[in-house]
């Protein structure tokens, strides 16, 4: 494993800069263990922030041998972990006219990190001491091919956002998958979802929808199935409990989302929240104003309406309740805003530590600049609707998707 010199040259002009910046997280944490607030520090662009992170990962953790570390190659190096030229030509001209319901949680996640940033590195890192760390999963850490096998990029860095819910019998399922690529040369934040109904090879073995991963072999038994199907590393993960949103949109006063009748009906008629607030209360508020306001409890039957029709419908109901959130916040006050990390915070799960996790945060207004691009995995046009084990799924061919997947996020 390469030490800190390999990692950042001792010629390269920001490593002063990140050497200071490690000792005010270092002493943050010394404050934070004593109780002591920290004096504030300038704000950090994205590139020293992010090559913090890869500072981070220097540290080995359990179960993590074959983690690869990324470092700038020489001119004359030419190996694997760096992309190679797709014939598929590049994506960044294809947009998604569709957004990804984590697309919305992105944003609300950067805002965050902004406001986070601007209080100095003592709070963030002690508001990023409140996201909690996954614990050691050496199984799924074993499962994860090698990263030199895998294309990656010292100038790109990935994220796997998992959305997390639990279905009737209490089995916590990614319902939603949205790897963000934080591309430094491009100025680009590339945001690539994976439908849940796609039918891949479980890096544990044996097939089964996408979705499935998370819940046979948690968040890195997910990463490492993504990577064995797709063939693109993942630096690190951040999962989100969507029942964690019962507080914030409560803490808002609700949300305001149109539902449609049938909508209504099943709300009213298979919840107990649904038959106190009634079907007329429902009927109402949209022939006033087109919208119900529901709060935290309703919000979250609304996103979790599964037997009602498709799994495209109940992603799009998901989108409709966090572009209400963000709506909403757009609207509070400051005051209130500054209680929301109290909320959101203790709902996120990462494989990050605390100090790797400020550094992102702190990074989080470099990103205000960068351009959005959207793909999806499969990508139109690139699979099948089949029946596999007696449920509807998406047969993918692996190859293009790979393919596209690559010049989407590298080209």
């Amino acid at each position: 494993m390469p030490n800190e010199k390999d990692a950042i040259p001792q010629n390269d002009p920001d490593t002063e800069l990140m050497r200071m910046i490690r000792r005010h997280i270092a002493e943050a944490e010394r404050g934070t263990k004593r109780g002591q607030r920290e004096p504030n520090m300038p704000g950090m662009d994205i590139d020293t922030s992010l090559d913090l992170i890869e500072l981070e990962n220097l540290a080995p953790k359990p179960g993590d041998a074959q983690r690869y570390v990324p470092r700038k190659p020489a001119a004359s190096e030419s190996f694997h972990a760096q992309p190679q030229k797709s014939a598929v030509a590049p994506l960044r001209s294809v947009r998604a006219r569709k957004k990804h319901p984590l697309r919305t949680f992105f944003i609300l996640l950067l805002l965050l990190g902004a406001l986070l940033g601007a209080s100095g590195v003592g709070f963030v890192y002690n508001q990023a001491s409140k996201v909690q760390t996954a614990a050691p999963n050496e199984a799924g850490a074993a499962m994860r091919p090698s990263r030199s096998a895998l294309l990656h990029s010292a100038r790109v860095t990935n994220l796997l956002l998992i959305g997390v819910d639990k279905d009737e019998g209490g089995v916590a399922r990614s319902d939603s998958m949205l790897l963000l690529s934080i591309d430094r040369d491009g100025k680009a934040l590339k945001l690539t979802s994976f439908l849940r109904d796609s039918w891949v090879q479980m890096a544990s073995g044996g097939e089964a929808k996408l979705n499935s991963a998370f819940a046979w072999d948690g968040a890195e038994g997910l990463c490492a199935t993504l990577e064995q199907n797709f063939g693109v590393a993942i630096d690190h993960y951040i999962k989100i409990d969507f029942a964690g949103f019962k507080a914030v949109i409560d803490a808002l006063g609700g949300v305001e989302v149109a539902v449609a009748d049938v909508e209504a009906d099943f709300i009213v008629k298979t919840t107990k929240a649904g038959k106190a607030l009634g079907r007329e209360a429902f009927r109402a508020q949209t022939e006033e104003k087109g919208t119900v306001l529901l709060d935290g409890e309703l919000a979250l039957i609304y996103c979790r309406i599964r037997k009602l029709d498709s799994d495209f419908h109940r992603t799009a109901r998901q989108r409709k309740v966090l572009e209400a959130l963000t709506a909403k916040l757009k609207k509070t006050p400051p005051s209130t805003l500054l209680k929301l990390p109290e909320l959101i915070l203790p709902a996120l799960e990462t494989d990050m530590r605390p100090s790797a996790l400020t550094a992102l945060l702190l990074g989080a207004t470099g990103w205000l600049g960068y351009g959005t691009e959207q793909h999806s995995i499969p990508a139109k046009g690139t699979y099948k609707e089949a029946t596999k084990k007696g449920s509807a799924a998406l047969e993918l061919d692996l190859d293009e998707n790979r393919a596209l997947l690559e010049a989407f996020i590298y080209g």
